[in-house]
């Protein structure tokens, strides 16, 4: 998805470090989506908000996960020193 004032994606212009907070954020907000569901029996509502209630939390969390384990792969890249010969 591009933006009608820049020409990278919103995700690419952000750093590891930035990946890394945002997905860990958004990865346990979806954590804690599905933990409160089961605690307070939100996957017993009727038929679609429980569906939407778990597909919620399960986008959030996979989506979280991904990007905090791209930041990480970044982090590890940009951080290793060049070997002296």
């Amino acid at each position: 998805m591009r933006t009608a004032m820049t020409s990278h994606a919103p995700l690419a212009r952000l750093s590891p470090v930035q990946r890394l907070a945002l997905g860990s954020a958004l990865a346990a907000v979806g954590g804690a989506t599905i933990m409160l569901s089961l605690l307070f029996g939100w996957n017993e509502l009727a038929r679609p908000w429980s569906f939407l209630v778990g597909f919620a939390g399960g986008l959030t969390g996979g989506a979280g996960v991904a990007i905090a384990v791209c930041g990480l792969f970044q982090c590890g890249r940009h951080s290793r020193l060049p070997r002296q010969q």
